[in-house]
């Protein structure tokens, strides 16, 4: 079943990722914009299937085609307005920045330097991954008290659990090819990081995301 497109010129590929809304009935996301020189956000209702461009959108004219030079990624639910990182390259280091949207106006406030944003379940609060010169690894930032903090030095682009305690991530135990991944789990109550599994040649290699179902990782 297709609800909606934007546009019907673009492909599977010109799209990004997708967010719930609070509510459940919307579906953010990004696509190029119908003469490819911006990357636009889209709300979708699914309830009837219509599309609606928003006046959030980023230029992507400098970029070569084959090589994108923007990247961008939504977070929505379960906070109360959405969240937008984008990250430009090719640069000596990227550059990664993100935006807070007001669902009913589209108001942007740009809010922290940092990538991947998520909300934390049972919380008011926004996990994101966060570089700086002594430091990379995961960040919390707390929107009602405008102050954010290192949760860990390890965990990059993780998977919360359902209530919002255990942070999951695969770490990488080198920097070459082949060298095995641990995925880590770390325990925000105890401050704590438990190791679950290491790939090895003969055992599953770790090419996706992390994913929870009823509260225990798999």
């Amino acid at each position: 079943m297709v609800l909606g497109s934007p546009d019907s010129s673009h492909h599977q590929s010109d799209w990004s990722t997708l967010a719930w809304s609070a509510v459940g009935s919307e579906i953010m996301f990004t696509s190029f914009s119908e003469d490819n020189t911006k990357i636009r956000l889209y709300v979708l209702d699914t309830t009837t299937g219509h599309v609606s461009p928003t006046p959030i959108e980023f230029s992507v004219d400098h970029c070569d085609r084959k090589l994108p030079c923007v990247y961008v990624e939504v977070a929505w639910s379960p906070g109360s307005f959405p969240l937008v990182s984008v990250c430009y390259f090719p640069r000596a280091h990227s550059e990664c920045e993100m935006i807070s949207a007001d669902p009913e106006t589209w108001d942007t406030r740009e809010f922290l330097s940092g990538s991947r944003p998520q909300w934390i379940p049972r919380t008011s609060d926004i996990s994101y991954e966060c570089i700086g010169e002594d430091c990379c690894g995961t960040c919390v930032y707390s929107p009602e008290h405008d102050t954010d903090r290192v949760l860990t030095r390890m965990a990059m682009d993780g998977a919360w659990s359902p209530t919002g305690r255990y942070l999951a991530s695969a770490t990488p135990a080198g920097e070459g090819v082949g060298d095995p991944t641990y995925i880590e789990l770390y325990d925000t109550w105890a401050g704590r990081t438990h190791r679950l599994y290491r790939n090895q040649e003969t055992s599953p290699r770790l090419t996706g995301q992390i994913l929870w179902t009823d509260g225990r990782v798999r």
